[in-house]
């Protein structure tokens, strides 16, 4: 959670939605790793 708040951000980011970009972040990256993978 803590990752998820930037240095210049003058806004508190909820947890919630801290939680759900670090899902879809991770997700971005399996399914381009995934993608990398097919074109070998």
């Amino acid at each position: 959670y803590a990752d998820c708040i930037l240095e210049d951000s003058e806004w508190p980011i909820a947890q919630d939605d801290c939680i759900a970009t670090q899902r879809i972040a991770d997700a971005a990256r399996k399914s381009a790793d995934l993608q990398q993978v097919i074109k070998l």
